[in-house]
């Protein structure tokens, strides 16, 4: 079955426990249409909505016993600053981050157009650094944001798996060209270990930062 409802006069279903005295499981249709129900593979944990003139936007309930994967949504971030960078980390300082970072690239004014591998916004583990570029080049311009996502896999319940990550964005940047920016690499404790990651953070390289940030719970289908 589709589910096919995804309002109820206004309220979104995952926010709605009974109607007119029945759970989402004992209800079919509503209104002749299908309705199957909110499952927990797909599950909002927490949201920082609207947040303005932030050094740092911290997660630390991530509920990693309970979801297989989480994923972040990103909002319309704006940086108070010209040529910043929209950066993750762990909240651990001994978590160390392996990653890489590759964009594509249009200039406004259709000078030029193309695509490349940054190594110089890569991270190495022998960096001892926690901290991953995912958006770069963002500005203080109403119209200079970056919205993306954030996936982290290998959660699990004795933490034995390698922390794997990878982010997608759209920027608008400072200096009038359009990104399609892709970041991705690991996350190891001492930069060999693993083990549980307890808070993630969002930070730029200067500055402060305006946006909505969601993390969701994944299951594996």
């Amino acid at each position: 079955m589709a589910n096919n409802v995804l309002k109820v006069n206004g309220i979104a279903i995952a926010s709605i426990a009974k109607i007119n005295g029945q759970t989402d499981s004992d209800l079919a249709k509503i209104n002749g249409e299908e309705f199957t129900g909110v499952t927990d593979d797909h599950v909002l944990i927490e949201e920082q909505v609207g947040f303005t003139n932030q050094s740092t936007i911290t997660f630390d309930e991530l509920e990693q016993t309970t979801y297989n994967a989480l994923m972040f949504q990103f909002i319309n971030i704006h940086s108070d600053d010209d040529n910043a960078n929209f950066r993750m980390a762990s909240t651990e300082s001994d978590d160390y981050v392996n990653s890489t970072f590759w964009e594509m690239y249009h200039f406004e004014d259709a000078s030029d157009a193309n695509h490349e591998y940054r190594s110089a916004d890569d991270t190495e583990l022998n960096d001892d650094s926690a901290i991953a570029m995912m958006a770069r080049t963002l500005g203080d311009g109403a119209d200079e944001v970056a919205s993306g996502y954030l996936w982290i896999y290998g959660l699990d319940n004795d933490h034995s798996l390698v922390k794997q990550w990878y982010s997608v964005f759209s920027t608008n940047a400072y200096n009038d060209i359009s990104y399609g920016q892709t970041a991705g690499g690991s996350i190891l404790h001492d930069g060999s270990t693993t083990q549980a990651i307890t808070g993630i953070e969002f930070t730029m390289d200067s500055g402060t930062f305006d946006g909505t940030i969601k993390l969701f719970g994944l299951k594996e289908a």
